[in-house]
């Protein structure tokens, strides 16, 4: 972009990138990069609030395993490269999407920005704001219904929650991107909402829940982290 954007008619001086979901959260990666400094003077991050990535273990973990899903002996490219790519899909979707953990959470996204120590040295907000992001003004916020577009992923057998909180909350679990949440701590969560928005269908109250805590959730962390000397959050 710097390179190009005056043919657009543009101020290589004056980049601003944005990003929506997972473009939000990368382009909270790239603030977190030291090689993308003087790229870009501007952010906005857009329901991708990312305030931490995956250690160089548990990504080799991943990897191994998917070597091992293809039959590929592990480190051959070439074979990766030709393996059937909804092979490689169906196993992403495995490791991405894994069911409730015996003690009630929910499994972690195991696909994304890895803490290689080179080019990714650290959590890009998880401990505060990156020294990376300093003095680049970035807006932040959420869609209001950013879990609509996971819509397709909840099983078909999934019916629309019932008035029954507890069920609600079952089923809040398996349709959100959360981590860490156990099903009994949504419930008075769940009264909460019904209590302010008592007009609100179902299924409106499903995605409001829903994106609060897989975004707004990580958004109102990101900018109390980002909160900082030379930070213009």
């Amino acid at each position: 972009m710097r390179e190009n954007i005056s043919s657009f008619g543009g101020d290589p001086d004056n980049v601003t990138i944005f990003g929506q979901s997972g473009g939000g959260a990368k382009v909270m990666t790239l603030m977190a990069m030291e090689e993308a400094k003087g790229l870009f003077h501007k952010a906005i991050v857009m329901s991708g609030s990312l305030l931490s990535s995956n250690t160089a273990e548990d990504a080799s973990s991943v990897t191994a395993g998917l070597y091992s899903e293809l039959g590929i002996r592990e480190g051959d490219l070439e074979a990766l490269q030709a393996a059937p790519a909804r092979a490689i899909v169906r196993y992403v979707e495995k490791v991405t999407d894994p069911p409730l953990t015996p003690d009630g959470l929910t499994a972690s996204l195991k696909c994304g920005p890895v803490i290689d120590g080179r080019i990714l040295r650290g959590n890009s907000w998880a401990d505060g704001a990156p020294e990376s992001a300093g003095h680049i003004p970035m807006m932040i916020g959420t869609d209001l219904h950013e879990t609509v577009g996971f819509a397709g992923f909840v099983p078909r057998d999934l019916e629309i929650p019932t008035a029954d909180d507890l069920e609600f909350a079952r089923r809040l679990v398996l349709y959100a991107i959360v981590s860490n949440v156990k099903v009994e701590e949504l419930v008075p969560l769940i009264a909460e909402y019904r209590r302010a928005m008592p007009l609100l269908p179902q299924t409106e109250l499903l995605l409001r829940i829903t994106t609060d805590i897989g975004f707004w959730n990580s958004a109102v962390r990101q900018d109390r982290t980002g909160r900082g000397p030379g930070l213009r959050v």
